[in-house]
């Protein structure tokens, strides 16, 4: 028997078909390193390929750089106070 549950098990993004990647980096590698070496390359695969487009749903390497900004205002903002 055959069955078409494509409307079940492919994305659709904007309103566009797609396909969801997830991408889990090794634990020596750092996750904001490997987001931005990852945004790089689809930034090339979409000058490459006509139509070809990413839309990240969630990047963790945001995360990352969110929390280091956060510290390091807060370190200079300690360092002004004394």
């Amino acid at each position: 028997e055959y069955t078409d549950n494509s409307g079940e098990t492919y994305a659709s993004v904007n309103g566009e078909r797609g396909v969801i990647l997830s991408f889990t980096k090794q634990s020596n590698y750092a996750t904001a390193a490997v987001s931005e070496s990852l945004q790089e390359r689809f930034d090339e695969l979409e000058e490459k390929y006509e139509g070809l487009s990413f839309s990240p749903l969630m990047d963790q390497g945001d995360y990352i750089d969110i929390i280091i900004s956060s510290v390091m205002e807060n370190m200079i903002f300690h360092m002004i106070d004394r």
